[in-house]
């Protein structure tokens, strides 16, 4: 819990100094859960691969229903959700979307487990997941969501 603490004072000192500068977009990592989902998709939007048009799909599908629920983020190929006010990187939980080949996606629910001493080191651990086509990707994905929050039913 204290790295992440300490990840969550360096990002907001960050943020600070960034509006200090009179930038005006916030940068990659920022909390606004909107400007996150415009980031994650201007990303893959930018690359012409397979991956990229799964998870750019996925995020237009899922936009409306869960904009204020889940927080997405990128790594390389990859799609994180996690809860606002967290990213990718600093986490609790967080589900991960990984396009692997033609017909198969790598679908995971990741907890991050504190330490529990030296004999029994803490870590990432999935706790649930599965592979999918990339056809039922979105309610493999949503079901995963679920377990990270509600969505809204606007």
């Amino acid at each position: 819990m204290d790295i992440q603490r300490d990840h969550a004072r360096r990002f907001e000192t960050r943020v600070r100094q960034r509006a200090a500068t009179g930038l005006s977009r916030p940068p990659v990592g920022a909390d606004d859960v909107e400007d996150a989902c415009d980031v994650a998709a201007a990303r893959f939007r930018a690359l012409d691969v397979p991956a990229a048009r799964l998870n750019l799909a996925l995020l237009n599908a899922l936009h409306h229903r869960w904009a204020g629920a889940v927080r997405p983020d990128t790594s390389m190929f990859t799609l994180l959700f996690t809860r606002p006010g967290e990213t990718g990187y600093a986490f609790s939980e967080r589900v991960e979307v990984q396009w692997e080949t033609e017909g198969r996606v790598r679908l995971a629910l990741v907890r991050d487990v504190p330490h529990r001493g030296l004999e029994r080191p803490g870590g990432r651990v999935t706790v649930a997941g599965d592979f999918t086509r990339p056809e039922n990707a979105l309610p493999a994905l949503e079901a995963l969501l679920l377990q990270l929050a509600t969505p809204d039913e606007a």
